[in-house]
């Protein structure tokens, strides 16, 4: 009895001693990692952990279910904030795409603007044995009576010489996008309608000859030139109005293209351009001249009316450079261009009231209309120098000069066919084809903005 109560009391003493020891850890004291893979024990103490017990070969008990003395590893993903539902925001075409947006810049111009005049063109035909309509001519006029001579008077054709097309405004947009191995590029560009007028102020004379006493639109007999004039005593208005838009796509190669210093992308694209012409004439005849003998000064004049319209479709394939000095700060650049197209143009001419009068012969004519349309070649030459100020690297002001010259353009005051064929005939005032050469130049001035 007496043995079992000492072994219970040695066991319980062994428990407690194991408790206390593990308790009186002091503060600061760290763990010293344990040999051979042992659990780390505090340093100082002389307690085994539980857990752990070398066998006598000096092998290490671990037992089951683990890592020795510590938890399982544990597996972590970091997830994207949104996978999207069905599509992937990491695919190479959504960062291609992304990387595009990112390099592609847009510029606003505006664009001042002067077109080649009409120059002299003149408002009728040639006249046989006058050498030149625009300078006064002698004109016999219709007898006053049966057996009275002709008197004669002086009357000269006007032209198209005071027409200005300079200074209109237009604007010009373009985007650029670049991708690999060049860039894709855009424009577009309208000019605003613009008109102008020129009015005679010679008529009428108050001296006899050799002042100008009748403004005349000289017109062809059957095609071959005559003497038939129609006389204006009243003046002569006319207007001229003149209107263009246009757009081009090109790609640019990156033949030699480094981010600093001189580079040069061949270009290649296609180019439209449309240009609209209008000519207006009213000549006036109130018989303030006394043509008429027999009739008083007419409260409302005779208003003889010619309109002309021509309008061009121009296209075709377009090459060409752009050279390119880059700096930190600023760029120069120059950019010549080539069109080798066609141009369909569409010709109509209208008349009122064109030979009316009020004495023998009365003629009261109609209104009359005619149109013609055609195709041809038609080449274009586009030069444009520009300087760029690099204000920032999202930001970018441009000016920059450009020269425009086109071939085989339909223009309105050229486009009539001044013609009679006898006052038994209707009018043979009438459209006909008709182009020449023509050029334009603008000065520009605009803003860059470049996507960050």
């Amino acid at each position: 009895m007496e043995g079992r109560f000492r072994l219970c009391l040695v066991l319980v003493t062994a428990i407690l001693a194991g408790q206390t020891g593990q308790a009186q850890v002091a503060p600061g004291v760290g763990y010293a990692p344990a040999p051979g893979g042992w659990p780390a024990q505090p340093q100082g103490s002389s307690v085994q952990q539980t857990g752990w017990h070398p066998h006598a070969h000096g092998q290490a008990y671990c037992p089951p279910g683990g890592y020795p003395g510590a938890a399982a590893p544990t597996v972590t993903e970091l997830l994207p904030p949104d996978r999207g539902f069905l599509y992937d925001y990491d695919s190479a075409f959504d960062k291609s795409l992304r990387e595009t947006i990112r390099n592609s810049w847009f510029r606003l111009e505006y664009m001042l603007v002067s077109i080649e005049d009409p120059g002299n063109t003149s408002i009728g035909s040639r006249l046989a044995n006058v050498p030149n309509v625009r300078e006064p001519f002698v004109v016999s006029l219709p007898p006053p009576g049966a057996g009275l001579p002709a008197p004669l008077s002086v009357a000269r054709v006007h032209d198209f010489r005071s027409i200005d097309l300079d200074d209109i405004n237009g604007i010009r947009g373009v985007f650029g996008v670049p991708f690999n191995g060049g860039e894709f590029q855009a424009r577009f560009w309208g000019i605003e309608q613009h008109t102008a007028r020129t009015t005679t102020t010679d008529v009428p004379a108050i001296n006899p000859l050799p002042e100008t006493q009748f403004i005349a639109i000289s017109l062809l007999t059957d095609g071959v030139p005559g003497a038939t004039v129609l006389l204006n005593d009243a003046g002569l208005t006319a207007s001229f109005t003149s209107q263009m838009w246009g757009a081009d796509a090109n790609i640019y190669f990156d033949y030699k293209a480094p981010r600093l210093g001189w580079r040069v992308q061949p270009l290649l694209g296609f180019r439209h351009t449309e240009y609209e012409e209008n000519v207006g004439v009213i000549g006036l005849f109130d018989n303030r001249s006394g043509l008429d003998p027999t009739s008083p000064v007419l409260a409302t004049p005779i208003e003889r009316r010619i309109w002309s319209n021509a309008n061009n479709f121009r296209y075709g394939l377009q090459t060409g450079f752009r050279s390119e000095l880059v700096h930190e700060h600023f760029t120069l650049g120059v950019e010549p261009k080539v069109t080798f197209g066609a141009n369909y143009y569409q010709a109509e001419v209208m008349t009122n009231n064109l030979r009316n009068s009020t004495f023998p012969v009365v003629v009261d004519d109609p209104v009359t209309r005619s149109s013609v349309d055609k195709t041809e070649f038609a080449p274009t030459f586009d030069l444009g120098v520009y300087a760029k100020v690099h204000l920032t690297d999202y930001f970018h002001v441009r000016v920059g000069y450009t020269f425009v010259w086109m071939g085989n353009m339909a223009r309105a005051d050229r486009v009539i066919y001044y013609n009679d064929l006898g006052t038994a005939n209707p009018p043979a005032v009438a459209a006909r084809p008709d182009t020449t050469d023509m050029w334009l130049q603008a000065l520009t001035i605009g803003g860059e903005f470049r996507f960050p």
